[in-house]
């Protein structure tokens, strides 16, 4: 893994992405059916993924994504080293929010290094809005803070809590 030559100080011990997700499914009372079910989406390269215990952070972490580069030097961070719990997240997300072929198309792209960090980035309003508060399919931005300038494509529509949609 590329943490053990960048910074080995910081790596606790290590494990597989697949492992550190069912780990999570089976903290949340889930099968392995229901987590094997849950998971089934996600294929390689992501799921084969290596992971290890930030010894800063006490967070298992998963390395998948490329460096950033600027100016010809490569930029390591934590857009390469995301919490396993997020992507935890994001799945949970995906499955509860999305169609199976919208679920199939997240997926294909989150398994994409180069685009991993940006469509791992997409669950992240969908994870903290109730989803009575939230309906699918359109095309306007509505998450106010998040999605204010509507420069991003977002495939939620936000309604307030007394049914009133925000825009």
């Amino acid at each position: 893994m590329m943490i053990d030559q960048v910074l080995p100080h910081a790596v606790g011990d290590h494990g597989a992405l697949k492992d550190q997700l069912f780990q999570h499914a089976r903290e949340q009372g889930l099968s392995v059916e229901q987590a094997t079910e849950r998971f089934a989406g996600i294929s390689a390269p992501l799921i084969d993924a290596g992971t290890f215990l930030d010894k800063l952070t006490g967070l298992w972490r998963y390395e998948f994504g490329v460096p950033f580069e600027i100016d010809g030097t490569l930029v390591w961070g934590s857009h390469m080293w995301v919490p396993v719990d997020h992507l935890h997240r994001a799945i949970v997300t995906a499955n509860a929010r999305l169609s199976e072929p919208e679920r199939a198309t997240y997926y294909a792209r989150l398994n994409d290094p180069e685009r991993h960090a940006v469509t791992h980035a997409e669950m992240i309003p969908g994870s903290k809005v109730r989803a009575d508060h939230m309906r699918y399919g359109l095309t306007r931005c509505a998450m106010t803070r998040w999605a204010s300038n509507c420069g991003l494509r977002s495939a939620m529509d936000v309604e307030s809590a007394d049914g009133a949609h925000s825009s």
